[in-house]
């Protein structure tokens, strides 16, 4: 992973415990995001990025959407693979601007422990320590980086 995704991660992270984001937000400015050039790479960093996140439990889909918190992982991020999203916003399905998702309070945990639980580390240099945490646990549940 380059050090750009690597930002985009922590970013993401921590604005996930101070809020909440959807999937069109998720790493939205990587490559460019939603409306940049690379649609298809963007789109398939996000989707990455709530799949690992999804199965290490550090987010979950809000709990105030009842009709999307029993989709398991994996069909989620399968069926934001097959919605179409384009820089012009057409097609775009609820999926990716409606389903809302949180951190949970072991993604809180690891942010607080690492000192970063406030707006204005969105900005900060990246820490390798906290994001070895992070990828730690994506490999122990069999996640590729």
């Amino acid at each position: 992973m380059n050090n750009e995704l690597k930002h985009a991660y922590q970013q993401a992270l921590i604005y996930a415990c101070l809020d909440d984001f959807t999937g069109s937000s998720a790493l939205g400015g990587v490559l460019g995001g939603q409306h940049g050039p690379h649609i298809g790479a963007w789109k398939q960093a996000a989707i990455d990025f709530i799949y690992r996140n999804l199965i290490t439990n550090l987010i979950e889909v809000s709990p105030y959407q009842k009709s999307h918190r029993g989709i398991e992982s994996k069909n989620l991020c399968e069926m934001l693979a097959k919605d179409e999203l384009n820089s012009n916003l057409t097609g775009v399905s609820t999926l990716w601007v409606g389903v809302y998702f949180d951190s949970t309070l072991a993604l809180e945990a690891l942010v607080r422990k690492n000192k970063m639980l406030e707006w204005e580390f969105l900005n900060a240099p990246i820490k390798h320590e906290f994001l070895g945490e992070i990828f730690d646990l994506y490999r122990k549940s069999g996640i590729e980086i």
